[in-house]
């Protein structure tokens, strides 16, 4: 390749080429750029200047001039306080925020599907035919159709929970005809090319939806699921009557045949070829205008083109041309072009659109295509595109052929008005098979656009966030601590974690426990006299409130405190033997009450909330919502069977009569209950054959000991190891349960989302995430400055450490070895600053037609991370190369 024609570039192919390697058109590039590339951490320079053997004398003086500017900045500064101590300064300040959004439309489904029913009770209405925890059924997201066209999309902002309207990402477009001139019978100055708009839209029918848990009572793992029903998802483009035949008369010269851009899926496409009325053959091209005999002058994805010859049919007719091709290898390749044959190199195909020749130069023009990015649309058959058909997106065309009168007067192309022929209205590419998508998959269309169940959400499309901040240390945890410890660990709306028993002791100093909804902490206990008690201190966490007590001494016999075990209370139950003296003045043993319940101080200073049995009493725990999250309210109590009646619908034979657990609820905002049963209090571990009778039910019904859950009213269980993720729909609350042995239920886990959550799914170009830097200097003060999602207003910049300035001075950092050298002298361990484009510095990989692309004719580029390119088209635009990145060491190196 001669320097010559490596100049000659056109400017599209450079785009291409900027494109792909990933640098912006334009002189000066930094980014990559910072003072480590230039010096060490005290300044002195670290960088050789390279400059080509054959360079000119501008490029010496560029490299001088690079050479002389740091030099300059070689230095420290030292700022001196009055006792000698160094002042640290800042010019600068910058802040990055990380900001997450998308573009497309969020839409989020209906809370209540029947007015008046939960999304629980759904399967209860009156068709039968919805179920949250159903496969296949699932409970209806939205009803409606919607079409999104040029403005139905947004930009989102989720980190700031900001929305932007206007944003054309269905584009419409108006494209005209490319008239094949050769071998045709009348000029180019009589044809009519009529404009035709396309546009893109994109129907989404949201009835078709239905979202789920999926994976009860099966081997599968539970996830949140949504199935969608085929030809839920229509993508549109309407073609503005574009011809698929010859319209008018056979030498009529109105949009003859069809050879115009093509707007699909979001991309434009050239015509190839329209087979008949029912497929049209589409590819990424370029039209190539100007091509002659005087050189490569035009280029498409590094193949360049010249005239070779005119193929003439007849006398001054033009019936083709061949071009000479050069391809990425440097190989000339001859092509012949014709009216009825295409040329073809590699993937190319090039297809002519005339010729002709003046004073001596040929000219040429045509349309090249990339075959590697085809698109075939056919009625009734899947797209293909990029040469791969894409399964279940099926092409329907929208036609209509004139009667014999003609077309009627109606249309928008009036050339077509009262002439014969077939013209296409509009393309869909529908969906037309079920897909069933698990939280944050995606539909793809064959293109660019993309449907994502995102699962649950917040009303601002954020991820919800659990109550504490999830994962093993920040859920709400039911658990089992012993052998009849209830323990209730969560995070509170003070932002503490905590870990309370829910039994009724003993408890030592320091312990905590709840009572009636509040966290308290058994503080300490002192004897007063006259008279004789015994004062105990619970301590209210987190209001800081202390409950004195006094309780009266116990005389009496000893007697037992029992525990109540988890299952296999015969074996399991343990005692307490509380010893108090029978004479009041020297017991050990005080006793009273403490808001309506019993409680005891023994002989080792320990309480109980029971002289009887410490069996977690729902007077004692109350209802407790001081959970982490208080816009979304959660609540979580205890009811107790009474030996007499099941309060939670356990199943009859499995241990019967089996009436004397405790049940812990969790409510949600939403009505929606998990009961969760710990206790099997006659199982025998070592004796049964049988599992444990223990259990989480999702219900909407309100347990109490006057109202059961019966059967009819449990919506979902979890008792089976194959079972341990269970939801609840409206609340978007998440309960996981951990088994042991024999199906025993040993802890669960919950996430409540700390907002209100909705299912919600995605239809646009998804989501991203991208990193905002905002710099603030001394010339921002007393203006407003954006910091990811926040306005701040710089009322003061003064950033300085150590007192004030007495001395400024600047301590001068050696220059060791060569600043400039040769490319033989270069030392491929440094960072090299590369002077000069690559036909005078053979170091320099960018090519002359990159350069030539910039808009400036330089660039100041780095390549990989040691390598800085400083080049100019022609010699004086080194050197303003080089002015380009002395002005950015002069603003960026102190």
């Amino acid at each position: 390749m001669t320097a010559k024609n490596a100049f000659t570039l056109g400017s599209a192919a450079l785009a291409v080429f900027v494109l792909l390697s990933g640098w912006a058109m334009g002189g000066l590039d930094s980014r990559g750029l910072d003072r480590s590339f230039f010096f060490d951490s005290d300044y002195s320079p670290i960088a050789q200047i390279v400059v080509g053997d054959q360079a000119a004398s501008s490029d010496a003086v560029a490299a001088g001039n690079i050479a002389a500017a740091l030099g300059n900045l070689a230095y420290t500064v030292r700022k001196e306080n009055d006792s000698g101590g160094v002042v640290v300064e800042t010019k600068r300040l910058l802040l990055s925020s990380p900001i997450a959004g998308a573009t497309g439309k969020y839409v989020q489904g209906e809370r209540e599907v029947t007015p008046g029913v939960a999304l629980l009770d759904e399967d209860g209405k009156a068709n039968g035919v919805a179920d949250f925890y159903e496969r296949h059924v699932g409970l209806a997201f939205l009803n409606g159709t919607f079409v999104y066209g040029k403005d139905g999309f947004l930009m989102y902002n989720l980190a700031c929970n900001l929305e932007h309207s206007d944003v054309s990402v269905l584009r419409q477009e108006d494209y005209g005809n490319i008239h094949w001139l050769f071998c045709q019978g009348f000029c180019s100055d009589t044809l009519q090319n009529p404009m035709h708009t396309f546009e893109e839209s994109i129907r989404a029918d949201y009835s078709g939806l239905q979202w789920l848990e999926n994976g009860l009572s099966s081997d599968d793992l539970e996830r949140l699921q949504l199935d969608v029903d085929g030809k839920s998802f229509v993508y549109a483009v309407k073609t503005g009557e574009l011809p698929l035949s010859r319209v008018g008369e056979s030498d009529a010269p109105i949009d003859y045949e069809y050879r115009g851009k093509f707007l699909l899926f979001g991309e434009e496409y050239y015509v190839k070829d329209v087979a008949g009325l029912n497929e049209i053959h589409l590819a990424k091209g370029k039209v190539l205008e100007g091509i002659s005999s005087e050189g490569f002058t035009s280029s498409f994805l590094g193949y360049k083109f010249k005239v070779d010859s005119i193929l003439f049919a007849g006398e001054y007719k033009p019936a083709g041309v061949i071009l000479d091709v050069e391809t990425p290898d440097g190989k000339i390749v001859p092509v012949r072009i014709t009216r009825l044959n295409n040329g073809v190199v590699d993937n190319l195909e090039i297809a002519g659109i005339y010729a002709e020749e003046a004073d001596g130069v040929v000219t040429a023009k045509a349309v090249v295509y990339d075959n590697s990015q085809g698109v075939v649309l056919k009625d009734g058959s899947d797209v293909v595109v990029g040469n791969s058909s894409r399964a279940g997106w099926r092409v329907q065309f929208a036609t209509e052929t004139s009667d014999a009168s003609g077309f009627r007067n109606t249309l928008d192309t009036r050339e077509y008005v009262g002439k014969n022929g077939t013209i296409l209205h509009n393309v869909t590419v529908t969906y037309v098979r079920d897909v069933t998508l698990r939280e944050n998959e995606s539909l793809f269309f064959p293109q660019r656009y993309l449907f994502t169940f995102d699962g649950y959400r917040t009303r601002d499309f954020a991820v919800p966030v659990c109550s504490g901040g999830g994962g093993v240390n920040g859920s709400i945890i039911l658990t089992k601590d012993g052998s009849y410890s209830p323990v209730l660990a969560f995070q509170a709306d003070d932002g503490n974690r905590y870990a309370l028993r829910l039994d009724g002791g003993p408890f030592e100093k320091g312990e905590l426990l709840m009572v009636q909804g509040g966290i308290m902490e058994y503080v300490d206990a002192e004897e007063l006299t006259n008279p004789r008690r015994m004062e105990v201190s619970l301590r209210n966490v987190l209001t800081g409130n202390v409950d004195r007590i006094n309780l009266e001494p116990y005389n009496s016999t000893k007697f037992n405190v029992t525990t109540y075990s988890f299952d296999d209370g015969e074996s399991n139950d343990e005692s307490f033997e509380i010893t108090p003296d029978d004479d009041p003045e020297y017991t050990s043993v005080f006793f009273g009450t403490y808001k309506g319940l019993p409680l005891l101080y023994d002989q080792d200073r320990r309480i109980y909330f029971s002289n009887t049995t410490v069996a977690p009493n729902p007077l004692q725990i109350g209802r407790f919502d001081d959970f982490d999250g208080y816009s979304n309210r959660l609540y979580f109590w205890a009811v107790a069977e009474n030996g007499s009646a099941d309060l939670n619908a356990e199943p009859v034979g499995l241990h019967s009569p089996n009436l004397n657990d405790v049940l812990f609820v969790f409510e949600n905002d939403e009505e929606e209950f998990y009961v969760v049963d710990l206790y099997d209090r006659d199982f025998n571990g070592s004796t049964d054959d049988r599992f444990y009778a223990q259990s989480v039910k999702a219900t909407t019904h309100r347990v109490s000991s006057s109202s059961p859950v019966y059967s009819a009213d449990v919506r979902a269980t979890l008792n089976n190891p194959r079972d341990t993720v269970l939801y609840l729909p409206a609340g978007g609350d998440r309960l996981t349960a951990t088994y042991g042995d024999k199906r025993m239920l040993e802890e669960v886990t919950l996430c409540h989302p700390t907002k209100h959550v909705y299912p919600t799914v995605f239809l646009g170009l998804g989501e991203q995430s991208t990193a905002v830097d905002t710099e603030i200097t001394k010339a921002d003060e007393g203006t407003n400055k954006t910091v990811g999602c926040c306005n701040l207003n710089v009322v003061l910049y003064n950033i300085t450490v150590g007192g004030e300035v007495l001395r400024i001075t600047h301590v001068i950092s050696p220059i060791t070895g060569n600043l400039v050298v040769t490319p033989q002298e270069a030392n491929p361990d440094k960072n090299l600053i590369l002077v000069g484009g690559p036909s005078v510095n053979n170091l320099t990989t960018i090519s002359a037609g990159s350069i030539l692309a910039s808009s400036e004719n330089y660039v100041v580029h780095l390549e990989g991370n040691n390598t800085l390119v400083v080049a100019g088209y022609k010699a004086t635009d080194t050197l303003k190369a080089a002015d380009a990145l002395i002005g950015w060491l002069k603003g960026n190196i102190h």
